[in-house]
């Protein structure tokens, strides 16, 4: 596996054959997780959130145009002119699964510089099939997820929470922290990027609270943010309490771009 950064000093970027977008250990057996990026049942848990759009999108990406080696336990999405990536399974000596997520054929990818949506994205939907399969298999999740334009003279998510005040702890850390409206969120850092944070919290049903900046850039005119929450178990009507209350703070701070 290669992961590259660089480029010519012409500025011509590099193309690489291969190279790593997203890895992460899953304590499940290969056939599991195979399972679990295969069947349309398991996949609605963990990739992306729940939105009307969701089980076509699914049948779409996975299904109707990839390509799939039952074999290598590989799936190869629909490539953009020569760029695809693939997901990738390979079993561990503690038997447990590596799941990887591969660029083949694109210029060297930039971890620095600037927001990556796709790269971040994957990031965060291999965060959530690890928590379904480590914690919640077989369980239904309910999701919600927010997006927007940080609002003149708001911060950005990370900070409006509270949860850039974790940087310094790895994670598999505990943290505490008390959210702007006076609640207390407690659990442990789960992952994180240049870009995410993403936290277990038991109160969310054993769930995952990813926290996303999205800052400006070349390509990026207005910096924004998202936050995409995973809860397990809750009861609909606590569910829906909890969606209230982090959708008004949203909303107040954030805005919808206009198409």
């Amino acid at each position: 596996m290669t992961e590259v950064t660089d480029a010519t000093g012409d500025g011509v970027p590099i193309v690489l054959p291969r190279q790593l977008v997203a890895e992460t250990v899953v304590e499940a057996s290969l056939d599991q997780v195979w399972a679990a990026v295969r069947e349309p049942t398991h996949l609605r848990n963990w990739f992306g959130w729940e939105a009307e759009s969701l089980d076509a999108e699914i049948a779409h990406i996975f299904i109707e145009t990839a390509t799939v080696d039952s074999d290598r336990h590989s799936v190869t999405f629909e490539a953009y002119e020569t760029i695809a990536d693939s997901l990738e399974l390979e079993p561990t000596e503690a038997g447990a699964t590596m799941v990887r997520i591969v660029r083949h054929n694109a210029p060297a990818i930039d971890w620095t510089s600037g927001f990556d949506e796709l790269n971040e994205g994957w990031v965060s939907f291999l965060q959530q099939l690890r928590l379904l399969l480590d914690l919640h298999h077989d369980e239904d999740r309910q999701t919600l997820y927010r997006s927007g334009i940080v609002a003149e003279g708001e911060s950005p998510p990370s900070r409006a929470l509270g949860i850039d005040a974790l940087h310094d702890k790895p994670p598999g850390a505990e943290f505490s922290i008390t959210l702007p409206w006076g609640e207390p969120l407690s659990g442990t850092i789960w992952h994180r990027t240049a870009f995410q944070t993403g936290l277990w919290v038991p109160a969310l049903g054993d769930g995952l609270l990813i926290v996303m900046d999205k800052p400006k850039s070349p390509r990026r005119q207005e910096g924004g943010g998202g936050l995409l929450m995973s809860c397990f178990g809750l009861e609909a009507e606590t569910f829906a309490d909890l969606a209230g209350r982090w959708s008004a703070w949203w909303t107040e701070r954030y805005t919808v771009p206009s198409d």
